[in-house]
């Protein structure tokens, strides 16, 4: 559950997630080739530690110029080389108005990342301190590695704004020959708010089913 996935050349590639919810955790990355399916192959492991980086659940790839970028809500963009096959990273900066809009120890996870034109597109999802989901859309070119708001709010102090697509977690995002980017369901995890005694608690979630 919970893991980072992508293909590429054929090849499933998945990075981390869990067994159970009371675990184990995994941080290996491997890869199933999808046409001769002759197994699983080992591939180097996540490098962050843990207690840096925390549990690898919700987090996303996204592949360009055979690299697959792993974003983890940080500024550091971790990837691993897929011709090389080993880890790297670059550090992105956030221009416009304020700072980064996510600390390290809030561990955004169930957001949404496509690539398209050479940039990255994330739209966020939940963190510590925003358990109901934000609303945040964001790019990031890949060339410059400088990020740029496009909507929305990262909270967690929301207001209702009917300008963008509501706060929610676990949307479907894709783009459609890199002309649009659509965003599909999702929820507002209500019920993890109240748990966090955090705004816009309810007893249920509220799905989604716009377009």
């Amino acid at each position: 559950m919970g893991s980072a996935s992508f293909v590429w050349r054929s090849r499933l590639y998945v990075c981390g997630g869990e067994k159970a919810l009371e675990g184990p955790q995994y941080r290996d990355l491997l890869y199933l080739d999808l046409k001769t399916f002759d197994g699983w192959k080992s591939l180097p492991g996540f490098p962050v530690p843990e207690m840096v980086s925390g549990e690898i659940m919700g987090w996303s790839f996204g592949v360009h110029d055979n690299k697959a970028y792993l974003f983890r809500g940080s500024p550091t963009l971790e990837y691993f080389d897929l011709i090389q096959e080993r880890w790297g990273f670059v550090k992105t900066t956030w221009t416009g108005a304020g700072t980064w809009p996510f600390k390290l120890h809030w561990n955004l996870v169930n957001f949404r990342l496509v690539i398209a034109r050479g940039k990255m597109y994330i739209f966020r999802g939940t963190y510590s301190e925003c358990a109901v989901g934000c609303s945040l859309f964001s790019e990031l070119d890949l060339n410059t590695f400088k990020w740029r708001k496009l909507s929305g709010n990262p909270g967690p102090k929301l207001v209702p704004d009917f300008s963008c697509p509501g706060l929610r977690r676990h949307p479907s995002m894709w783009a459609e020959d890199d002309k649009r980017i659509w965003l599909m369901y999702g929820e507002a995890d209500r019920l993890g708010a109240r748990i966090g005694g955090q705004p816009h608690a309810a007893e249920n979630g509220f799905g989604y089913d716009d377009l």
